[in-house]
């Protein structure tokens, strides 16, 4: 198999280029930069760029936090918001340790094979604030390249299907305004994600192989991938009326999903200038009134396992390349 094969799709040998286990199958592929010859000098063998080094998880204790920080790797950052959303993403990585931050915050890290990078995974918790301080500690202790929100959201398009996968290209924060005795009146504010991660991400569609990481077995039709803005508030919308404050139908038309966290990300990534940042969301109900039976079908699990495959993708060209 080619090195370029090493982003989604499966191994000959029936395993994911996601798991450890694929080492089994002894392919290997050329360096990046080299001739691509099988079987030369210049050639390694590999399995998935995220698959974790055996070995024990430990805690990293406080005393050692000042050191750690010191000589950190090349790293990416996951973020979470749900338990649904982390164990969609966890089940892609091995965890080699468990490092606790001084404040609390526990961040699993997994070792990239081959590359001198790490993946960091971290539930952040609900709402816009959660995640800005999640991600700002992050940044603050890991100096990422990039740093991923992942999870569910709601859909504002009648085209964006349950599963689908929307890619933010701007994050609107839609509780911001003033009531007045004529009406709400939104004071707009938006956030720009990455260029350079929304490129990869196109690449990443456009070669399709993330759909393979996803979960399979189900009757589900394959998820599409949209690049639309994102609208981000503070309560869960399960009602599409657009009378309602900060109702983003209203007030943000381009959005074609809807969440609590991205307006969090969008804004620490302001007070960290030189880190990328990128909202994916996997869509779980269409904020119309239907949400509780969405849920019961099973479309937040669904929704979560396929933005975690693309999120995953994607890190491993951001490894990569």
């Amino acid at each position: 198999m080619g090195w370029e094969q090493a982003v989604g799709g499966r191994t000959e040998c029936g395993g994911s280029w996601w798991s450890v286990g694929c080492e089994m199958c002894g392919r290997i592929a050329p360096r990046p930069g080299s001739a691509r010859t099988p079987w030369g000098a210049n050639v390694l063998r590999r399995r998935c760029p995220l698959a974790a080094t055996r070995g024990s998880s430990a805690m990293l204790s406080s005393s050692t936090y000042a050191h750690a920080a010191a000589v950190t790797p090349p790293s990416v950052v996951l973020l979470t918001a749900l338990p649904l959303e982390y164990a969609a993403v966890r089940r892609h990585l091995r965890p080699t340790w468990r490092e606790s931050l001084p404040s609390g915050t526990i961040f699993e890290v997994s070792q990239a094979r081959f590359r001198p990078w790490q993946v960091v995974l971290a539930l952040a918790g609900k709402g816009n604030r959660s995640a800005a301080v999640v991600t700002e500690r992050a940044i603050a202790r890991y100096a990422p390249r990039a740093v991923l929100f992942v999870g569910i959201a709601g859909s504002l398009f009648e085209g964006v299907r349950l599963g689908d996968v929307v890619v933010a290209t701007q994050v609107h924060a839609v509780h911001g305004g003033r009531e007045d005795p004529d009406g709400f009146k939104p004071h707009p504010r938006t956030w720009e994600p990455s260029h350079d991660l929304i490129q990869r991400a196109m690449q990443v569609t456009v070669d399709g192989r993330w759909v393979d990481l996803a979960r399979s077995g189900r009757s589900a039709p394959s998820p599409v991938v949209h690049f639309q803005p994102i609208a981000a508030g503070e309560v869960v919308r399960n009602v599409r009326e657009p009378g309602r404050i900060g109702a983003p139908h209203a007030c943000y038309t381009d959005a074609a999903a809807v969440d609590m966290e991205s307006a969090g990300l969008g804004q620490a990534a302001v007070l960290n200038a030189s880190v990328a940042v990128l909202p994916i969301r996997g869509i779980s109900d269409a904020a119309r009134g239907e949400k509780d039976v969405t849920d019961r079908q099973g479309w937040q699990i669904i929704a979560a396992e396929n933005a975690a495959a693309f999120a995953l993708a994607l890190v491993a060209d951001v490894i990569m390349y």
